[in-house]
């Protein structure tokens, strides 16, 4: 899963803290979550069940390279086919 933001992200522990996947009951997966600029790119660290929806969690706190940082969470729900 890779979601694309507006802005250059900082690549900080703090921030790798901010976002997650969680299953439909809200429980976290386990991933690899890597930062390359705007993009946040998530790998599964095991396979992912087809047809379950998966939610993307991106907490407020998030921080942008200017220092900006999100003043509201936002969500990506996905499935995979």
């Amino acid at each position: 899963c890779t979601k694309t933001l507006p802005k250059q992200i900082k690549n900080t522990e703090e921030n790798l803290n901010n976002i997650q996947v969680v299953d439909m009951f809200g429980e976290p997966i386990d991933v690899t979550i890597k930062i390359e600029g705007s993009k946040i790119i998530v790998t599964p660290n095991a396979d992912y069940i087809t047809e379950i929806p998966y939610t993307l969690v991106i907490s407020a706190g998030l921080e942008n390279e200017q220092g900006a940082k999100l003043k509201q969470g936002t969500h990506l729900t996905f499935t995979f086919n």
